[in-house]
C-alpha cells in the first residue's frame, strides 16, 4: 500500500515542512508532516517532527503524543525520547507529586544512554541537570509549604486549648524542632554576630581564636597585631597563641549554604524551562 511512490511524496512534504519550521512557520510545517506520516506512517522521523513543533509550542501534551509514536517505531530514538522526557517534566510541575518528574528525568537519561553523538550527549545532559533542579526546588516549596500548614494547623488547636501561654509556646517550640529539616538537608544555621569578626564587624572568612578566647578574622587580627605588637582587640592582653576556631568555621559553611539555599528557593521551578 505504501510503495516507494508513497515514500517519496512523504520525503519531499518532510523536506517542505522542514523548511517551513526553519522559518518558524509552524503551523504549515505541522500540515507537511502530518501529510507525510499518511504516506510513510513507518517513518519515526515524521513523528518525532511533529513533537518538536508541539514541543516549541508548548502544547506538551501533543508532544508527548508523538514522541512516543516515534519511539515505538525507533527505540533508540534519542531527540524523540528527549522530548518525551522534557514533557513529562513540564506536565510534572503541576502535579500534586514529583512522579511524573522523576519519570521525566528517567526518559532524558535514556536519550543520554542511547545517543551515539557527543553535542546531543551534552545537550541532553543539560536538560537532565534542569530537570533534576525542578525536583529538587518543587521537593522543597512543597516542604516547606506542608510544614507552613502544619504549624498554622497546630496553631489553630493551641488557640482553642485552654492551656497557659508558657505551655502552648513550648508545644509550638518542640513543633518547630519535629518540623525541621533533617541532617540530609540543609542547615537553617543563619550568620549571627558571633559569626561576625570583632575587628571588622564583618562576617569572618576564616576564624581564628586567641588564647584570650576572642575569636576574629585571621586577616584582621594580622593587620591588627602589626600596629598593636600583638595585644588582643578587646582585652588588650599580650597573644601568646592562635588557633583556627574550628567550631566557628563550621558554623559559617553551615551559614554560606544556607545563604546559596535560600538563594535556590527564591527561584521557582515552574520558572526552570528546557533550551
Amino acid at each position: 500500500m505504501f510503495g516507494i511512490l508513497s515514500k517519496r511524496k512523504a520525503f519531499e512534504l518532510k523536506k517542505k515542512g522542514n523548511n517551513f519550521y526553519q522559518k518558524c512557520n509552524h503551523d504549515k510545517a505541522l500540515k507537511c508532516y502530518e501529510e507525510a506520516i499518511k504516506l510513510d506512517p513507518s517513518n519515526s522521523n515524521l513523528y518525532h517532527n511533529c513533537a518538536l513543533v508541539y514541543k516549541h509550542r508548548r502544547n506538551w501534551h501533543s508532544a508527548i503524543k508523538y514522541a512516543t509514536l516515534a519511539v515505538s517505531i525507533d527505540k533508540s530514538y534519542s531527540k524523540a525520547l528527549a522530548i518525551w522526557g522534557q514533557g513529562l517534566v513540564e506536565l510534572g510541575k503541576d502535579d500534586s507529586d514529583v512522579k511524573r518528574i522523576k519519570e521525566g528525568i528517567g526518559k532524558l537519561e535514556e536519550a543520554c544512554f542511547t545517543n551515539n553523538n557527543v553535542d546531543l550527549e551534552a545537550k541532553f545532559g543539560e536538560h537532565v541537570e534542569t530537570a533534576k533542579k525542578i525536583l529538587e526546588l518543587k521537593a522543597e516549596q512543597s516542604k516547606a509549604e506542608s510544614k507552613e500548614h502544619f504549624l498554622k494547623f497546630v496553631d489553630k488547636l493551641l488557640k482553642r486549648d485552654k492551656a497557659d501561654e508558657d505551655e502552648k509556646e513550648s508545644v509550638r517550640k518542640q513543633v518547630e524542632r519535629i518540623t525541621e529539616y533533617n541532617e540530609n538537608d540543609y542547615s537553617k544555621v543563619k550568620a549571627t554576630d558571633f559569626l561576625n569578626c570583632g575587628i571588622t564587624l564583618n562576617l569572618m572568612r576564616q576564624p581564628v581564636i586567641t588564647n584570650e578566647e576572642h575569636t576574629y578574622d585571621e586577616e584582621a587580627l594580622e593587620r591588627h597585631f602589626a600596629m598593636n605588637n600583638r595585644l588582643d582587640p578587646s582585652t588588650r592582653k599580650q597573644i601568646n597563641d592562635v588557633y583556627q576556631n574550628l567550631a566557628v568555621k563550621e558554623a559559617l559553611q553551615k551559614s554560606h549554604i544556607q545563604y546559596i539555599r535560600e538563594q535556590q528557593l527564591n527561584l521557582d521551578y515552574r520558572d526552570l524551562h528546557f533550551n
